[in-house]
């Protein structure tokens, strides 16, 4: 009897084509925008959580107050970092010069970009600490002083020719050979970055330059939150104002978390408007097929049917509508999805990584299913209860 309505229900839709696919089309569009909204914030996720993992639990990041947004342009000064070295609560400390718009020429071409400066000694140890190695030659030695070492986009682009590991390259007008190039990392940012040995940068840059930035591996054994409390007290205290900002890979994943969760609330409530709006469709169209099919209705209940009957081919039929749609959804939201992946990685992010998932697209099916039943209840009902005098007058 089952297959039987399904029969029926299947028949009513293939009949009315047009309408059926523009009552699916609400569906189609909802499931699809949340399809892509779960699979390509799951993909971005993954991707940020490989680059914190990356980044160590125990390192910390000192920065001036408002340095993360780009609204300062302050720094530490020397004796600020000499000071932050003699705590005794760190394995490491890698202090970091920072200049916008360093002059680079290569072959008569000219370019500006941020240049970086550390310690020659201290960058290899800096790169282990990010598990960052470079792709083409090798990272500084201690002692080196016009050497440069640039990021993978910055080497395959800047410049018409692309950079390669022995050219010579003029920084702010004084010559320095690059080293090194380093592994594409997959975000535009860090694979635009230039490295020159702080001793050559405090000499082409400002004497005034000072730090932007200390990174600081916290001691095995020490709890990371209070040694944050115990740095701020004492370099405040140094500093004789709180005008900084300690940042843990904890504390970026939160802030990412929740620009990720505004963003999923946004694009959340726009797929929620375009399934609403399905459903909609889909009541519509479940009412109209009511008011077409009065007759049908009335000789299958002269025959016997029941008004359970009718009811359930009716919700069948709207069930069917919904199962297309969320089908043609799901497949449709990670065509999307890989769109943005594509364009993602043509812009340089090359972290973000789209996997196709059967449980959420089964997941999508089910829930279009799910809203045509509901949207498809009231036409249903009043279809069991219409009188079989009144059906077959209609």
């Amino acid at each position: 009897m089952n297959r039987e309505y399904f029969r029926i229900a299947w028949n009513a839709i293939t009949k009315r084509k047009v309408r059926s696919w523009l009552t699916a089309i609400g569906i189609v569009i909802g499931i699809a925008a949340v399809i892509a909204l779960i699979s390509t914030s799951n993909g971005l996720k993954t991707a940020i959580l490989e680059q914190f993992d990356k980044m160590g639990t125990r390192n910390l990041y000192l920065m001036p107050k408002g340095a993360m947004s780009g609204s300062v342009d302050s720094s530490f000064t020397e004796s600020e970092k000499d000071f932050i070295e003699r705590l005794p609560y760190f394995e490491e400390v890698f202090p970091m010069k920072y200049i916008q718009n360093g002059k680079m020429e290569f072959k008569k071409e000219t370019q500006y970009t941020d240049l970086i400066g550390m310690e020659a000694g201290d960058f290899t140890d800096y790169m282990a600490s990010m598990d960052l190695e470079a792709s083409e030659g090798r990272l500084f030695q201690r002692g080196e002083k016009y050497s440069v070492i640039v990021g993978f986009k910055f080497a395959a682009d800047r410049f018409k020719d692309e950079l390669r590991v022995g050219n010579s390259i003029y920084i702010n007008d004084r010559k320095f050979r690059i080293v090194g190039i380093m592994e594409e990392i997959g975000n535009a940012q860090d694979d635009n970055q230039v490295y020159i040995p702080l001793e050559a940068f405090s000499e082409i840059t400002s004497s005034e330059t000072g730090y932007y930035a200390i990174m600081l591996t916290v001691k095995t054994g020490l709890d990371i939150d209070e040694t944050v409390d115990k740095i701020k007290d004492a370099f405040s205290r140094k500093r004789d104002n709180d005008y900084f900002e300690i940042l843990t890979t904890q504390d970026m994943l939160k802030s990412f978390n929740e620009v990720l969760g505004i963003l999923n609330i946004v694009l959340g409530g726009i797929a929620a408007i375009s399934l609403l709006v399905g459903g909609i469709g889909i009541m519509n169209s479940m009412f109209t097929n009511v008011l077409e099919r009065r007759r049908e209705i009335g000789i299958m209940k002269s025959i016997g049917g029941r008004n359970s009957d009718i009811l359930k081919i009716f919700l069948i039929e709207a069930m069917i509508v919904g199962a297309i749609g969320g089908a043609i959804g799901s497949i449709l939201g990670y065509g999307i999805s890989e769109a943005i992946e594509a364009y993602a990685w043509a812009a340089g992010f090359k972290m973000l990584t789209v996997k196709v998932d059967i449980p959420l697209m089964l997941f999508g099916v089910g829930f279009a299913v799910i809203i045509a039943g509901i949207s498809g209840y009231l036409p249903a009902r009043r279809a069991a209860k219409l009188q079989v005098v009144d059906s077959l007058r209609g």
